[in-house]
């Protein structure tokens, strides 16, 4: 029986440096569907998830799919690769751990082929199946990691969803290489290149934890529009003449509401600080998050705080599940942006453009990315 399924129509690659992974506590996991309905393939902590246009999954927990998912943590034994992956090879396994060498797992429809390096070559790890392809080659345990995704003779586009661009579509044949960084925390990625024929877009990741073109220009914008996963339509829009729903009054609607239902996980739309997560009789248990010396986002009635005040959060980090409690008709969320102090359309404001470094951050942006750019010029 293949370890995926054969009629999905197009053609998967991937890799992952295991020294770095089996080091660095990161997961890797994929799934697939007979109809390519929805697929998801995080790696390393990049959340790169994959699906046909329009249709995207943030939530790989709720993806109702044949599935195969292999978590690597620290001090993980490579044997246990195997033994998830149905392949009995111990010899290759000590070979592996005695000499630090790289793994190559090339996976399809027919089975499984592997091969081990030795370390001081080139080292990297390819898994094969039917969509996409992944390629990572390792250079050392304490340095970055270089990684290719290619879409190969499919015959749609797809969504990707990453770190450094939201709704990016991957067409056939297109390229983006990575930079992996084990330096820089959880997310891994230093430096990305987007290739599609001659047109190339590069980004680097800079101190603030957000992504930059070599000219210091933002690629994401300062403020998210979702704070709820894709694909939920807004019930209820900004509105300073609404009649409130459950007193009949008429009442300014100062924020979006997105009619999701109970225990859906609410996300940060940008970087902050929680300045207020508490319960009141009104917003019931809400969260505040201030932005910047302008800006401050809130969310009402949830069910649930997973913040605390004063903590640091990050864009896309979960803050919160969806609810009603406070004063409410019925499960939802209700989104409020405010920018100096007064609530203004999260759906049209200007926090949602792309932001600029300063000529001194852009001076030491590219010093620091010397490097990586000549790097990334030579795959």
């Amino acid at each position: 029986m293949p370890l995926f399924s054969s009629s999905v129509s197009a053609r998967i690659k991937a890799s992952i440096p295991l020294i770095a992974v089996l080091s660095g506590g990161a997961a890797l996991s994929y799934h697939a569907d007979n109809h390519l309905q929805r697929t998801s393939l995080p790696i390393l902590s990049t959340r790169l998830l994959t699906g046909p246009v329009p249709e995207i999954s943030t939530s790989v927990e709720k993806i109702d799919i044949p599935s195969l998912i292999y978590s690597f943590r620290q001090g993980d034994r490579i044997e246990a690769v195997f033994r998830v992956l149905g392949i009995s090879r111990p010899a290759l396994a000590t070979s592996l751990k005695r000499h630090l060498a790289a793994l190559d797992i090339d996976i399809n429809e027919l089975g499984a082929s592997l091969a081990v390096w030795d370390k001081h070559r080139a080292e990297r790890l390819r898994w094969c199946n039917t969509q996409l392809c992944w390629h990572v080659n390792l250079r050392s345990p304490d340095d970055a990691t270089h990684s290719t995704v290619v879409l190969h003779t499919s015959t749609q586009p797809l969504y990707i969803q990453t770190p450094w661009q939201p709704n990016f579509v991957l067409h056939e044949n297109d390229r983006i290489d990575v930079i992996l960084s084990p330096h820089l925390g959880s997310e891994d990625i230093a430096a990305f290149r987007v290739k599609r024929s001659e047109h190339i877009k590069t980004a680097y990741r800079y101190k603030d934890g957000e992504f930059y073109t070599s000219y210091g220009v933002r690629t994401n914008p300062a403020l998210s529009r979702q704070p709820v996963p894709k694909g939920w339509a807004i019930s209820s829009p900004f509105n300073p003449h609404r009649i409130h729903p459950v007193t009949r009054e008429l009442r300014p609607h100062n924020g979006t509401d997105f009619p999701v239902p109970d225990n859906t996980p609410i996300t940060a739309t940008g970087n902050g600080i929680v300045r207020i997560a508490r319960y009141t009789y009104s917003a019931g248990n809400y969260v505040e998050i201030e932005h910047d010396t302008h800006y401050k986002t809130r969310y009402f009635h949830l069910n649930h705080l997973s913040v605390t005040e004063g903590q640091h959060v990050r864009r896309g980090q979960i803050i919160g599940l969806s609810g009603h409690t406070g004063l409410s008709s019925g499960p939802h969320l209700h989104y409020e942006l405010l920018k100096d102090g007064k609530p203004v359309d999260a759906m049209q404001t200007t926090a949602s453009t792309s932001v600029a470094l300063s000529a001194t951050e852009l001076e030491q942006f590219r010093t620091q990315y010397q490097n990586k750019i000549k790097w990334l010029s030579t795959f």
